[in-house]
């Protein structure tokens, strides 16, 4: 949750005192996260007004934990109950 209302903060250096890793393709890969996918650019396509990216996988990984999910305003847990 802190991570997610740190990035929703509006202006300033959104990694400024945050742990990350560059990956594989040189994005930041946050720390303590559980988990990430890379992609690369596979195709582009127009689609009115926006364009829809297609992506190739270029490394991912999963780790243990529990997902977090903002929907309607609210932070929520996904996973057994």
């Amino acid at each position: 949750r802190q991570v997610s209302q740190h990035f929703a903060r509006h202006g300033g250096d959104k990694f400024s005192g945050l742990a990350w890793r560059a990956g594989t393709l040189g994005a930041p890969l946050l720390d303590g996260t559980i988990g990430h996918v890379e992609c690369r650019i596979a195709h582009a396509y127009e689609g009115g007004d926006h364009v829809i990216y297609v992506g190739e996988i270029d490394s991912a990984a999963a780790n243990d934990g529990q997902p977090l999910l903002h929907f309607r305003h609210a932070y929520h847990r996904v996973g057994p109950a």
